[in-house]
């Protein structure tokens, strides 16, 4: 038996958990550490700050996947306007010197080309309308022709399908907000004027949409049909074929002139084409008093309208917003309250805005980069200290770590030993496991519309360590399991139409911790557990329309705490366990045309434990489990062949934990009890990683909020992941929590 996991204690039959002793307590000598991942944490994590302070600065992301941040602005410093420029390497989370521009420069554009250069034009630098070209390959900076008129700041640019720049508008040294728009071609270096805007602006947005125009929104400026200074509700559309703007529809802020529109916002191309605009202040005149607003917007290019979409927990300004690689936007920047740094995410299926977390520092003219790792950068920027009364100018970097955690509310009472089970209506359903006092007959329901828990019907038996199963028909199978000092052999079924339980055919012989899965045909195959009297292989299937179970052919071992899997082509995978004298290598087939078993081979290391989840391409992931230790190996199961390779091994060892398929087929295994790497001894887990199919390896990803062992996890209908229950250190938790890809 293996000492150091901490199932084999209950699976025994001593039932230890009910008499209060501690998991880890019987046959191991081991500390109950809690192996918590601390150098992630949840939603936001630290990393380099920049060699320079500055904010108003520009950030772009490189080829090469660092990110070059130039000029900017620092009061107090010599000179206040700065020519330096470094880069961010997120492999080392290190900032390092990359040379001067040309000149000092301040709310400028800097612009990545097609060939990996970066364009950086005007800004606040007391010179001509400069430009310049950065070079990643040499780390060198030359000038380039100048842009046509007179200097600017707070214009805006954007990269052409066609590879040109567009630069339109700005603020002129005179306060002029020019709408004068310029393209600059890389493959000649020289400059050619444009139509010009239908309204000058400073300070407003630019974004290519897929039909290759580009959407110039808001800003500040004098509007051709309000003529005095304010805030923009006026759009327009550039045509890069005819070189000409057009109105096009108003804001839904601000549909009729009554009130200012937007400048100082953000705004971001979403997978759908629409454009999510977001942030910013109302103002009139050239002061501004007002907080930046926390409305958002959608402007649709096929019908050229408006329309508002879900607000945002607080306001930010400033161009601080990014699209992410799952189609969601991040946005993080200047809030109005004084302690107060919101990171919030949006989701564009829903419309709706979560938050991420809390900026380490409040900032306003920093920087937002989503690397190529899916984290976000946020670098530099100011803020008001209040206990001196001065600005200061932040150096320090942090990174938004998404995907992210967050809390999903609390189920009825704890569990430890239950199951989770997705239902068609995407409520989840929680039933049954070990309270840290009593086995419980209670179930728990979850709304996906409201994401609160909400106690349904009770079964008519308290069980642990049972098995649940989804039917054809939509109602759910639980099965076996042991309560109230008996191993159970009954069934109840629970309809999610009533939110009742009725009793249905009893298994041949008790089972607890047995695996059940649902068969292509609808029936159950029920194998393996502990009868009371030892552990068992035999199996049993149910037939829901007559509610019977009959049994059939026995697995050539006993298995308890083992692993199934459904392969595609019907059959079922049995891997590992544990027979009462050693933890088992071998796997079985089950055939559910003939009702026997045959061997699927030996596995490289035998396990218990573990969990199993078939690919995309077929193959069957086999991770972790327990061999007298907690594990870190991983192999891989080749139905086609019936053979056993290696795989990638798992950042860390873990047993007993929450394995997920993820929508992108991605595999997902959090929590469970493991090795804490810190101090070498055993652990309870709070930390996750994904294995990626593709690629073939495990990544770490963000931690669960909570350290959970024999947590129970699914994937909703909306991607995103739900984990229940389960034991921390102290016993077992009520809490659940939803990670957020």
């Amino acid at each position: 038996m293996s000492l150091k996991s901490p199932l084999p204690w209950l699976l025994s039959g001593l039932m230890l958990l009910s008499s209060g002793c501690d998991p880890t307590a019987a046959g191991s000598t081991a500390p109950h550490l809690a192996a918590r991942s601390d150098d992630i944490v949840s939603g936001m994590e630290t990393t380099g700050s920049m060699i320079t302070p500055r904010e108003g600065h520009t950030a772009t992301l490189l080829l090469n996947g660092k990110v070059l941040v130039a000029g900017g602005y620092n009061y107090g410093q010599t000179p206040e306007l700065l020519q330096v420029s470094e880069l961010y390497d997120p492999a080392t989370g290190n900032w390092t010197p990359s040379g001067s521009m040309t000149t000092q420069r301040w709310r400028h554009t800097a612009t990545r080309l097609g060939n990996g250069k970066v364009l950086v034009v005007g800004g606040n630098s007391g010179t001509a309308a400069t430009a310049e070209l950065y070079d990643p390959a040499t780390g060198t900076w030359t000038a380039t022709a100048n842009l046509p008129g007179l200097r600017r700041e707070s214009h805006r640019a954007v990269l052409l399908g066609n590879g040109k720049v567009l630069v339109t508008g700005g603020s002129t040294e005179d306060q002029i907000h020019t709408a004068f728009s310029a393209l600059y071609d890389p493959s000649t270096g020289t400059w050619s004027t444009t139509g010009d805007m239908r309204d000058g602006r400073s300070n407003h947005s630019l974004t290519l949409l897929k039909n290759g125009k580009i959407l110039a929104v808001g800003g500040m400026g004098f509007s051709t049909v309000w003529p005095t200074l304010r805030s923009l509700s006026t759009a327009e559309l550039y045509d890069p074929a005819t070189g000409t703007w057009t109105l096009t529809g108003l804001m839904a802020s601000d549909p009729i002139f009554l009130t200012p529109g937007r400048t100082e916002h953000s705004a971001t191309l979403l997978p759908s084409g629409k454009v999510l605009v977001a942030g910013g202040y109302s103002a009139s005149g050239f002061i501004d008093v007002s907080p930046p607003t926390v409305t958002a917007e959608l402007y649709d290019p096929s019908t050229g309208t408006w329309s508002n979409t879900g607000s945002m927990a607080e306001g930010h300004s400033g161009n601080v917003m990014d699209a992410l690689p799952s189609g969601k936007v991040v946005i993080a920047g200047k809030t109005w309250a004084a302690n107060a740094g919101t990171v919030e995410l949006y989701d564009p299926t829903t419309g709706a805005w979560s938050t991420v977390g809390t900026l380490a520092n409040l900032r306003y003219g920093s920087t937002t980069t989503t690397l190529a790792s899916g984290r976000v950068l946020i670098a530099g920027g100011q803020r008001y200290d209040s206990a001196t009364s001065k600005t200061v100018y932040i150096a320090q970097a942090e990174r938004v770590v998404l995907p992210y955690w967050k809390p999903a509310g609390n189920m009825a009472t704890a569990r430890f030993g239950l199951t989770g089970t997705l239902l068609g209506n995407g409520k989840v359903l929680t039933t049954g496991g070990f309270n840290g006092t009593t086995e419980v007959a209670s179930a728990d329901l979850r709304d996906p519309t409201t994401g609160a828990w909400s106690a349904t019907g009770a079964m008519a038996m308290s069980r642990q360590f049972h098995a649940a199963t989804l039917l054809s028909s939509g109602k759910v199978l639980v099965t076996g399991g042991y309560g109230n000092d008996a191993y159970r052999s009954s069934s109840e079924l629970f309809n999610p139409t009533t939110a009742t339980w009725t009793s249905t055919g009893g298994m041949n012989q008790p089972r607890l911790q047995p695996v059940s899965v649902k068969l292509a045909n609808g029936k159950v195959l029920v194998a393996g557990g502990d009868t009371g009297l030892g552990y068992t292989a035999s199996a049993e299937l149910y037939d829901p329309t007559p509610g019977t179970w009959t049994s059939t052919g026995s697995m050539a071992s006993a298995r308890i705490h083992t692993t199934p899997a459904l392969l595609p082509n019907g059959k079922v995978l049995i891997v590992g366990g544990y027979d009462g004298n050693v933890t088992l290598g071998t796997a079985e087939l089950f055939d559910p045309a003939t009702g026997t078993w045959s061997s699927a081979g030996t596995l490289a290391q035998a396990r218990e434990g573990a969990s199993a989840t078939v690919l995309p391409n077929g193959k069957v992931l086999i991770a972790g489990g327990t061999a007298e230790y907690p594990l870190n190996t991983a192999e891989l199961y080749d139905p086609a062949t019936n053979t056993w390779s290696a795989a990638p091994t798992l950042t860390s060892w873990r047993t007993d934990h929450a394995a997920i398929k993820l929508a992108n087929g991605d595999v997902m295994v959090a929590g469970g009890y493991g090795v804490n790497t810190g101090y070498g001894v055993d652990a309870y887990l709070d930390s996750v990683e994904v294995y990626e199919s593709a690629l073939g390896r495990w990544t770490r990803t963000t931690p669960l909020g909570t350290l959970r062992y024999a947590a129970e996890g699914v994937l909703l209908q909306d991607g995103q992941v739900l984990v229940m229950g389960g034991s921390d250190f102290d016993g077992p938790v009520s809490t659940t929590e939803l990670y957020v890809p």
